[in-house]
């Protein structure tokens, strides 16, 4: 419970690096979830993760106000339930997968709620110092800010990935069945399902989603053949 809990809080911090902090791609799969892995003694799923999810989300394109799912708030919440789950079912983390991709779409809330917060908060710090000039204003509500992130991060992956934990174990019998043969066959199931999500998305993303589904299909392919033969 420890690792569970100090690792969702890992990932909720370098999530930072989207909004707060240098986008140094710290928050990407490829790189979170290889590190979260090596600390919790399982670098080979670490590793296998973080290259799938990272296929999916490679064609994600933030532009103005048009913010694409979280990728690093998807990996969260699956290595969240990776650690909840048991070890030894070759079934489990391909059952994740899809669940966290969904939750992504909750951590793209949080960042928009954030940035919208940012535009009052700026104009006040700004306005602060006009008047005295001093820049204590900007690190009073930039440190707030980013603790205030961490904490709506972290809260909401402990919930998805708990969520997505019992799921998947509620419905453990299926997906024993359905991934008992290689990765890709599940790619036929699941490409239906994301390209029906992305299409609904239009109405409120339109800017995003030639990327989204193009990293999608490409990233389902690739991801499930490496999946499959490593």
């Amino acid at each position: 419970m420890t690792l569970y809990l100090l690792s969702t809080l890992l990932a909720s911090i370098l999530i930072l690096d989207v909004t707060y902090i240098g986008q140094f791609m710290l928050s990407e799969p490829l790189f979170m979830l290889p590190m979260l892995g090596l600390a919790a003694g399982r670098p080979e799923e670490g590793i296998l993760a973080g290259m799938n999810l990272e296929f999916v989300f490679l064609g994600r394109l933030a532009v103005g106000a048009s913010i694409p799912p979280s990728a690093g708030f998807a990996a969260g919440v699956f290595w969240g339930a990776v650690l909840l789950g048991p070890g030894d079912s070759a079934w489990y983390l391909p059952a994740l997968f899809f669940p966290s991709l969904l939750a992504g779409y909750w951590g793209r809330e949080i960042d928009h709620l954030f940035r919208k917060l940012h535009n009052g908060w700026s104009e006040s710090a700004f306005r602060d110092f006009s008047q005295s000039g001093r820049y204590s204003h900007f690190s009073r509500y930039g440190t707030l800010s980013a603790l205030l992130f961490v904490a709506a991060n972290w809260a909401s992956i402990l919930l998805f990935s708990w969520l997505i934990h019992k799921g998947t174990l509620w419905l453990a019998p299926f997906w024993e069945i359905s991934f008992r043969g290689p990765y890709v066959a599940m790619i036929w199931k699941g490409l239906p399902v994301m390209g029906v999500l992305f299409l609904l998305d239009r109405f409120n993303d339109k800017k995003n989603n030639g990327y989204l589904m193009g990293g999608m299909a490409g990233g389902l392919l690739i991801g499930g053949v490496l999946w499959a033969f490593f």
